[in-house]
Parts: C-alpha cells; structure tokens; sequence
C-alpha cells in the first residue's frame, strides 16, 4: 500500500518538476544574449550562428590601406622601444 501510495505521489510531482526545470523567455534572452554579444544565435561548439544585424558590419568601411595614418590631433608621433618599424601616437 505504502508503495503504491509513494509511486503515485511521484508521478503526481512529475509534470510539475519538468515545468519548473524549463527557463523562462527572458531566462533564454539573457543567456543568448551572454553567448553572443555581438548578436545571432549560439550554435553547437561555442559559435554563434550571425543574425541580421550582425551580418555586414563592415559594410561602408575603406579597405585597409597598412599605412601610418597620421596622429590626431592632442598626440604626437613616437618610435616604439622594442619595434623601431613602429610608429605610435601618445598623448603631448
């Protein structure tokens, strides 16, 4: 009888355990969120699959040039101590 009465009480609390065990949509948004901050969706192995927005960021942008631009202004030009190949524009 007892066991009867316990296995019953258990399959009563199951539905109700499994209700509580799936995340809320907010719950989801926030973890999707933390996953992929530059938006899209995570994906299996770490990745996050690009959403509308995140696809064509660089749209609009000039190629690179892999030239020295000149130093804003506020800085002035300076040669790197271990890269003398370098040039870095600190603070005047």
């Amino acid at each position: 009888m007892r066991l009867a009465l316990a296995l019953a009480l258990l399959l009563a609390a199951a539905p109700a355990e499994a209700q509580r065990r799936q995340p809320s949509a907010a719950a989801l948004e926030a973890a999707r969120a933390f996953l992929c901050p530059n938006g899209g969706t995570p994906q299996r192995g770490g990745r996050c699959r690009p959403g509308q927005d995140a696809r064509g960021w660089d749209r609009g942008l000039p190629a690179p040039s892999r030239a020295q631009q000149p130093c804003p202004p506020g800085t002035r030009p300076q040669t790197a101590r271990a890269q003398t190949d370098v040039t870095r524009c600190v603070p005047e």
